[in-house]
């Protein structure tokens, strides 16, 4: 573990040391105005502190979830805290950043006293090491930054089509099912070493641990969505207000989207831990282009709802 996390820190902090400056350039040629790129400076800034994914991935696979909620659950709470007291005193936008950039390296502080005494890092560049990481690491996150563009794609066209008060009204259902994909993600990082341990050694067991990932989450998404779906104004109208009705529909058909996110998740792990991140591409690389022509086809005629 010290060998891979070492070399892994080393790369994650090169990268960085490129990313930082090159968010900063791409902002300004932009043209966006000084507020925008202040924040986009104090966002860039944090990208080193996400070296707290390579402390939460360590003790993943040792079993011991149990110490990245000990960490991250108080970090959101106390970042909701900072956020809060942002909004409530009017301060500028960029203070929200600098509360995020706060949050992210106490986090990262003190993930990092509970790991070191279980872990002896080594900082010895392994070449053969960081190109295996470069490889995978590169395959995996060119997929996700497909998966987040066809994520977010259709809120872009639908502004392009349809308008700011579409894309509110839309941002409502994103925003609640969105929040519900903690539940899967909850549950896959529990089961996800579990995956990787069997896969060769147990195939039985291997086999029976993602087949009842996959009977878990249908059976706590589908009632879920009923329930999405029969309530769907009264949820709306007590939580966002009468004025946000029309995205009562949008969040039904989303709600019904999630038994395909929530099950899509056990077959990401299962594409990870058998090494098809290459496949994992191509089904991105369709799902992107699949997604645009549905949304051009729809948003004109629907708006909100042709885009959920």
């Amino acid at each position: 573990h010290g060998r891979l996390l070492g070399n892994a820190i080393i790369l994650k902090l090169g990268l960085s040391a490129v990313a930082v400056p090159a968010a900063c350039v791409v902002a300004w040629l932009m043209g966006l105005d000084i507020e925008t790129r202040y924040c986009i400076a104090i966002a860039a800034a944090g990208l080193p502190l996400s070296l707290d994914l390579l402390f939460r991935s360590y003790f993943q696979s040792q079993y011991q979830v149990k110490y990245i909620y000990a960490v991250s659950l108080p970090g959101s709470l106390f970042f909701l805290l900072l956020t809060t007291g942002c909004v409530y005193w009017s301060l500028p936008v960029h203070d929200i950043f600098y509360a995020g950039l706060f949050n992210a390296g106490l986090t990262l502080a003190l993930l990092m006293i509970v790991a070191m005494p279980r872990i002896r890092l080594s900082f010895v560049p392994e070449r053969a090491l960081i190109v295996t990481l470069l490889r995978d690491a590169g395959e995996v996150g060119l997929f996700v930054l497909l998966f987040m563009f066809a994520m977010r794609i259709d809120q872009l066209l639908l502004f392009n089509l349809r308008g700011a008060a579409e894309v509110g009204r839309y941002a409502v259902a994103v925003r609640v099912t969105e929040a519900l994909s903690i539940l899967p993600e909850a549950v896959m990082l529990t089961v996800f070493p579990v995956l990787a341990a069997t896969h060769h050694s147990q195939p039985r067991r291997f086999q029976r641990t993602y087949h009842l990932s996959f009977k878990f989450l249908s059976a706590i998404i589908l009632p879920g969505a009923l329930l999405f779906t029969v309530l769907r104004e009264p949820f709306v109208r007590l939580v966002f207000g009468a004025e946000y009705l029309e995205s009562a529909v949008p969040l039904a058909v989303l709600a019904w989207g999630m038994f395909f996110a929530y099950t899509g998740a056990v077959y990401l792990n299962l594409f990870i831990v058998r090494r098809l991140q290459r496949l994992m591409l191509v089904v991105s690389a369709v799902t992107v282009t699949v997604n645009i022509a549905v949304n051009l086809w729809l948003i004109p005629q629907y708006g909100a709802t042709g885009a959920a």
